[in-house]
């Protein structure tokens, strides 16, 4: 049960406590009257016993106005309460929409420097071209061009060109493979897609952020998987563990290493995720999914990579994502999932 809910329970709890305390009280009340009055109406009626009866009366009366206050001061505590929740709840969500910005980010960051390198080598290659022409005008200008010359500038061209047609049909690939990367992580829409493939483009859009960190990455498994589900939340998962990795496992490591292993089982896909790393120390590992727990604050951590993941893997994917507990160095995680995830109207 979360920790609004538990709230929840424990002001309802107090009310109804206090709502059974004025109702004893009143009782009381009535008991204490119903015995002055058959004791007025006898011959042996005592003042006295009269007397106590309208005392107590009186004490009880207080005590049921006390109880009154403090059911009163309980409906106002419980409104500020719901009140900070769903203040708590948008700062949540802010964050969560953030973070999910920072991956969105992380992707155009990868796209720039993948794109930089055929736009790069096109460039270069027109400007030689550009300056071939220029001199094989002059030469024919001033009627000094020479058929060796002409033959030159003709075979000069035809490579040019053809590098330069490479480099461009390699940009357009490249970002039509982001374009619909991005449109993925931007809504979670349900298609049919190939799942290695999915995690290739992934591992692309942070390629720069790997080799800087001097990380490989190694996919291994079965290939060629289709599957119908929500490639923005494959994505994004993905983005968020590997990112996870890289800002806190290879601190001190030579050789970085993260492999993502693919399974099927007849109609669910079993994904191990694995680095070499420090690996997660015991003393937080039961904390890791929990919403802004985190060992990275004030370096720009947030704390929600993680549990994004863990719920985008049980709301969006149908699945569940889990801390493998190993041994060896580095983190495990097993992320599983069907291959036909569950519709919103399933949810």
């Amino acid at each position: 049960m979360s920790t609004e809910a538990l709230l929840l329970t424990d002001e309802g709890s107090d009310r109804d406590q206090l709502r059974n305390e004025i109702r004893r009280l009143m009782a009381i009340i009535q008991v204490l009257m119903d015995r002055a009055e058959q004791g007025v109406n006898t011959d042996s009626s005592d003042f006295s016993l009269f007397q106590t009866t309208i005392m107590l009366e009186d004490k009880v009366r207080r005590r049921t106005g006390e109880l009154e206050q403090a059911l009163n001061k309980l409906d106002v505590t419980n409104a500020a309460l719901e009140k900070s929740l769903q203040t708590l709840q948008q700062t949540q969500q802010q964050l969560v929409e953030s973070e999910k910005m920072a991956a969105l980010g992380q992707l155009v960051a990868g796209i720039a420097h993948e794109i930089n390198t055929p736009v790069g080598i096109g460039v270069t290659a027109m400007s030689h071209l550009s300056d071939a022409t220029i001199n094989i005008e002059s030469l024919l200008h001033s009627g000094s061009l020479t058929k060796g010359a002409l033959e030159r500038y003709i075979s000069e061209m035809k490579e040019g060109g053809t590098l330069v047609l490479s480099s461009l049909t390699r940009a357009d690939k490249l970002v039509q493979r982001f374009k619909q990367t991005a449109a993925d992580q931007a809504t979670h829409e349900k298609r049919q897609f190939c799942l290695d493939r999915l995690i290739e483009i992934t591992c692309d859009s942070l390629k720069q952020t790997l080799i800087e960190k001097q990380v490989h990455v190694s996919i291994t498994g079965e290939s060629m998987i289709q599957i119908n589900s929500y490639p923005g939340a494959v994505t994004q998962v993905i983005t968020n563990l590997m990112m996870n990795s890289l800002n806190h496992a290879f601190d001190g490591v030579e050789e970085g290493l993260i492999e993502i292993d693919i399974r099927r089982n007849e109609r669910q896909i079993e994904l191990i995720y694995a680095d070499n790393g420090r690996g997660i120390n015991k003393d937080i590992v039961d904390h890791i999914f929990e919403p802004f727990y985190t060992t990275y604050r004030g370096k720009g951590g947030a704390g929600l990579g993680l549990h994004i993941s863990y719920n985008l893997c049980q709301k969006v994917l149908g699945g569940h994502l889990e801390y493998i507990d190993s041994e060896s160095a580095g983190t495990r995680f097993l992320l599983t999932f069907p291959v036909d995830a569950p519709s919103e109207t399933d949810k």
